[in-house]
């Protein structure tokens, strides 16, 4: 008797095919960039400091990586990234 797997395994047809579930701002991405500066921000409202400056750190490097890739995203990218800096500072001055 065949096993069939269950509905929530991916066949190969789906592979290629976005999960239903996934929001349509996440879908809609070219980069990882805007993702993880979505991620700083609720790190932020939640006043880990840890976690936003770690992912800060990773906006950083991400953003040295795609240098070039797209002048105007980068632009976007590179201006959140400095209200990223000023969002954090002011967090940790309001914790001291």
């Amino acid at each position: 008797m065949p096993v069939t797997p269950p509905d929530s395994y991916k066949q190969a047809s789906d592979v290629e095919r976005e999960p239903e579930h996934v929001p349509p701002h996440f879908r809609a991405r070219r980069t990882v960039a805007p993702a993880i500066l979505s991620a700083f921000h609720l790190a932020c409202d939640m006043r880990d400091v840890a976690i936003a400056r770690q992912l800060l750190g990773t906006l950083e490097s991400k953003m040295n990586e795609e240098a070039g890739s797209d002048a105007s995203d980068a632009a976007r990218v590179l201006n959140s990234l400095v209200a990223g800096h000023e969002r954090l500072w002011t967090l940790r001055a309001g914790m001291l």
